[in-house]
């Protein structure tokens, strides 16, 4: 999250101001609303199945998600790429 925030304020910088979002405002958002959900809808998860007792499904899950934000962050970038266009 930090790194998302820091990239943002290094990057604004350095361009002019614009009254419309560009592709890299429209990247930044998604990823920051996906982290904060993502974050968000993992912990809720893992919570969940270690008050259960499944820890090592708990583990898991955590591992697996460790993938997931750079895969997602990836096709957001397609899926922005295409739809921008």
């Amino acid at each position: 999250m930090l790194g998302l925030v820091a990239y943002n304020l290094v990057f604004a910088q350095h361009l002019p101001q614009l009254g419309y979002l560009s592709l890299a405002d429209a990247f930044f958002l998604f990823c920051l609303v996906g982290v904060f959900v993502g974050h968000g809808l993992l912990h809720r998860g893992l919570l969940r199945l270690e008050s259960l007792g499944q820890e090592e499904r708990a583990t898991r899950l955590r591992r697996g998600c460790a993938w997931l934000l750079p895969v997602l962050q990836a096709v957001s970038l397609g899926a922005l790429l295409v739809l921008w266009t």
